[in-house]
């Protein structure tokens, strides 16, 4: 028998509608993904320390709030992922490659690619703002941003449909029974107060 079935029913109502509106209900996300390469003028498939350790700062500096805001006040969106590649694993991660992985996301298709463009027209200008301060001209950069991969036009993200419901399953069990446990707790609280508030009356009355 359940103890609490108004709390069991309340719980889940609450866990299970959040779930159908995040997995059903919730708008669409959309991601444009593109990989990019430091390479040096006229050596584009040599890679160098120096274009690795250019690419890995390049990620950094546009991994923080104040860039984020330059983005988006260029009309690029803040919740983009700028990383190296990783060519190993999460374990023993390889990055000896040049390549920045960027992503952005967004409720349409055109504002995902736009805030795409936005990203990468960013980093060029960095990049080259980089060299000018060293010393080089307007003419001729040592270093340029190349595209390397990408997706054409942003693809909607997937909903992990049975993955949440199996999360929000388990979320469910746990919440309904610590839940029984508090509505217990309060119950038995309430019980100790109404005796302690009787006995006085009884003694009284005796």
């Amino acid at each position: 028998m359940i103890r609490h079935p108004l709390v069991v029913l309340i719980v889940a109502g609450v866990i299970g509608g959040t779930g159908f509106y995040l997995t059903k209900l919730s708008p669409p996300s959309y991601r444009a993904h593109t990989v990019v390469a430091v390479v040096r003028q006229g050596e584009e498939t040599i890679f160098t320390a120096s274009t690795v350790g250019t690419a890995d700062l390049l990620a950094r500096s546009f991994d923080d709030e104040d860039t984020r805001a330059q983005v988006a006040q260029a009309g690029g969106r803040t919740d983009y992922l700028v990383a190296m590649a990783n060519q190993g694993s999460e374990e023993v991660p390889i990055r000896d490659q040049p390549w920045v992985v960027l992503d952005t996301f967004a409720p349409s298709v055109a504002e995902a690619d736009r805030s795409m463009a936005v990203l990468v027209r960013a980093m060029r200008v960095r990049l080259a703002s980089w060299q000018m301060s060293a010393g080089a001209t307007d003419d001729y950069y040592i270093l340029r941003l190349k595209t390397v991969d990408g997706t054409k036009q942003a693809a909607e993200v997937p909903r992990h449909t049975k993955q949440a419901l199996v999360i929000l399953a388990l979320l469910t069990v746990v919440a309904v029974v610590k839940s029984a446990v508090v509505a217990d707790r309060v119950l038995a609280s309430l019980r100790s107060w109404t005796r302690l508030r009787r006995a006085p009356s009884a003694v009284s009355s005796s």
